[in-house]
């Protein structure tokens, strides 16, 4: 492919990344709030099991998708399911009541699972050389796009109507679906299977079930501090609706800063010391957090807690497509079931500790997980996966 057109494709791939972004995450900060005003729900543990099972859904949804991607084309695919998701997320717009809303949450979310293609199509496409450049410029759109929503979830959430977001956000699957075709016809010629002189990396048993551990872990630290984080705002420092959506969408605007920085710190020899440092300093921040008495130090907390958020995630990730070949969308699709997973127990356990402690626990608990992780990463990750060998010699 064409060094021109191959640019024009990473770009069309990474406006879609964002629009998918944006339209997921559009109520992820005022959930709690959504469904008082919509479905006169009150009952704050409704969040966090309305949340896991969106993530049940991506986690039965991920796996297939990445298996179809074994057999067909991945943006035809992408194709498909962002259709779906658009004409289920329209008629999200007219329910009547919580029931019929979860029903249709379910069968959009199987669809938009479909997402995890767009990663792993812009990872095969630009090669090993510029993995890194790719997971950074990846990381920052999902961020760009996380900042964006929450920005317009403070506003959306005060229509009278909160309803009618949904057809917006189906307006911007269709756009996704316009973008994708665009790159079918820039695109040409699907990208070529792997080489044979291509390297892919051997995992011993242990260090698959420890990278699985590693994954599960550093995302439920990750995700468990996010469904009650504006409620924890609001309550405990009296933030306005406003001052809460800034806190919580500040670790996004730090991994736009910190974006640059992957392609240079994340290389294999610095990898797992970047990582550890991360991981370290990501936990002393979610400790900060959790005793912050201002709204000032909420946000210096937040801004640490962004920036190693950042590099350990994509030193993780790093570490799982060095080798990864053309199996890179079956691979990260069962790493995604592990991710999903994790953001799967992450509300239930965070509705949890809220229902029986405060809610500033969920950070506590973080914090302990991730020193946990540091751990398993130490020792069995990065330590036990075998350098990647070439193609022809795995026999």
């Amino acid at each position: 492919m064409a060094a021109g057109r191959q640019a024009w494709v990473t770009r069309l791939l990474l406006v879609c990344g964002f629009l998918f972004v944006f339209t997921e995450t559009l109520l992820a900060p005022f959930y709690p709030q959504f469904f008082q005003r919509v479905f006169a729900v009150a009952d704050l543990e409704i969040t966090g099991q309305y949340i896991a099972l969106c993530r049940f859904t991506v986690l039965l949804g991920a796996p297939l998708w990445g298996l179809l991607a074994r057999r067909f084309d991945p943006l035809k695919l992408l194709i498909i399911g962002q259709g779906g998701a658009a004409v289920f997320t329209l008629l999200c717009a007219f329910v009547d009541n919580l029931q019929q809303f979860v029903g249709l949450s379910v069968l959009l979310l199987l669809c938009k699972s479909s997402y995890l293609l767009f990663y792993t199509l812009l990872i095969q496409l630009c090669g090993g050389q510029r993995q890194a450049q790719v997971v950074g410029s990846v990381q920052a759109v999902v961020h760009l796009a996380l900042i964006s929503s929450t920005a317009a979830s403070a506003w959306l959430i005060q229509w009278d109507n909160p309803l009618q977001l949904f057809v917006l956000a189906a307006g911007l699957d269709v756009l996704q679906i316009v973008l994708c075709v665009l790159v079918m016809h820039k695109r040409g010629a699907a990208v070529p299977a792997v080489k044979a002189e291509q390297a892919v990396r051997v995992w011993s048993w242990r260090a698959v079930w420890a990278f699985a551990a590693a994954i599960l872990l550093f995302n439920l630290a990750a995700n468990v501090v996010r469904p009650y984080f504006t409620l924890f705002g609001q309550q405990t420092l009296a933030l306005s609706e406003w001052q809460a959506a800034v806190a919580f969408f500040l670790p996004s605007l730090m991994v736009l800063a910190c974006m640059p920085l992957v392609p240079r710190w994340c290389q294999v020899a610095q990898r797992q010391r970047v990582f550890s440092l991360s991981v370290g300093l990501m936990a002393l921040s979610l400790l900060a957090q959790a005793l912050s008495d201002s709204f000032v130090s909420l946000l210096v907390a937040r801004l640490l807690f962004g920036a190693t958020l950042l590099l350990a995630q994509a030193s993780l990730e790093l570490h799982l497509f060095e080798g990864a070949g053309a199996d890179v969308h079956w691979q990260y699709s069962l790493a995604s079931v592990v991710q999903n997973l994790a953001q799967l127990i992450a509300p239930l356990l965070a509705a949890s500790l809220v229902a029986w402690h405060s809610l500033n626990s969920p950070f506590l608990v973080a914090a302990l997980v991730l020193l946990l992780t540091l751990l398993i990463a130490h020792y069995w990750v990065f330590a036990a996966a075998k350098a990647p060998q070439p193609v022809g010699e795995l026999n």
